[in-house]
């Protein structure tokens, strides 16, 4: 008797995992998607990124890590002449006879 009850109930709560399932997978989805909401408002990940990607730009553009190395002219903002910024560049123009 006892044993007809068990399967009784076990099949009764059938659908339960299915029904915990969905619910669980709509508020992962609704917690996803309010996190990138808010990534996307406060731009963190842009904000995150910038700076390191800032340092490989001016690596590959000017050859230095230096965030002041731009030129100074023709739109670029930077505070320091690229001359005196890179390694190689650095009393160049003295270059026969060296400091």
């Amino acid at each position: 008797m006892e044993s007809q009850r068990r399967v009784k109930n076990i099949l009764s709560e059938k659908g339960q995992a299915t029904i915990e399932a969905v619910l669980l997978a709509i508020i992962l989805t609704g917690a996803f998607m309010a996190a990138t909401q808010r990534l996307r408002e406060k731009q963190t990940v842009q904000k995150f990124a910038e700076k390191s990607v800032g340092y490989v730009k001016n690596m590959s553009t000017y050859g230095t890590w230096k965030e002041g190395c731009k030129p100074l002219g023709a739109g670029g903002s930077g505070s320091v002449k690229l001359a005196n910024c890179h390694p190689n560049s650095i009393n160049r123009a003295l270059s026969s006879a060296p400091e």
